[in-house]
């Protein structure tokens, strides 16, 4: 694995899926703790490959990765301008305000809003503060996940799960489309939107719009319709 893209998956590969969250279970994280071994040790291993395992793993833990994700969010808006507010200096919580006044929030900072109101020195430090803050709100998560919000967690569980099955079956829809379909680069089309839709299901690509899976079907056979009344 000498490309800098090969490494950089792995590595992202690892820092996803090293951890998975609470209630995934023993089976899953079994299979991903080997494939992680596996793909770490394969210095051969190319990148479609490397996807390839990403995302049979990903699919696996994805309805738990995204119930936790859900209610990890649910405690950042909750949690993370009371804590920032706490544990800031004088002068980050003055340019905070100022920066609310403008429209932002807390979720903005992540993202590098509101940067020039801060000095460098300011910045290195909410740079760091905001790192801290995002470890402690997902230290929470976990330990909330497991106690007093267990319930709600365990039906976003069961929630995405009900999604993921739809998203597979679409998936699937859209592949036998493809084998149906008599145009190679149409074929090749609807092929490379699934792949995206797997690369979004693992971080590998944007995030997963659930409006687009369910439309992709018919996106694809407007696109047949059209060609056939051009002809070709």
């Amino acid at each position: 694995m000498s490309l800098p893209t090969i490494r950089h998956t792995l590595e992202l590969f690892k820092r996803i899926f090293s951890s998975p969250p609470p209630l995934t279970p023993d089976d899953v994280r079994e299979k991903v703790a080997k494939t992680l071994e596996k793909v770490s040790q394969n210095t051969d291993m190319s990148l479609a490959e490397l996807e390839d395992a990403m995302i049979e793993v990903g699919q696996l833990a994805w309805p738990y990765m995204q119930a936790f994700e859900e209610l990890y969010r649910a405690y950042e808006r909750e949690m993370g301008e009371k804590l920032l507010l706490q544990k800031a200096s004088l002068n980050i919580r003055k340019k905070y305000s100022l920066f609310k006044n403008t429209g932002g929030t807390f979720q903005h900072l992540f993202v590098g809003s509101g940067s020039s109101l801060f000095t460098h020195d300011e910045r290195v430090e909410l740079a760091k503060l905001l790192i801290d803050l995002r470890k402690e709100i997902r230290d929470y998560t976990r330990q909330a996940v497991l106690s007093h919000d267990r319930q709600r967690y365990e039906e976003k569980i069961a929630e995405h799960e009900d999604i993921f099955h739809e998203i597979t079956e679409h998936m699937r829809d859209l592949r036998d489309m493809a084998g149906e379909e008599k145009h190679k680069y149409q074929s090749d089309d609807i092929n490379n939107h699934v792949r995206g839709f797997e690369h979004s299901m693992v971080f590998l690509g944007p995030q997963l719009d659930i409006q687009e899976v369910r439309n992709a079907r018919e996106h694809f056979e407007g696109k047949q319709e059209e060609r056939r009344k051009r002809g070709y």
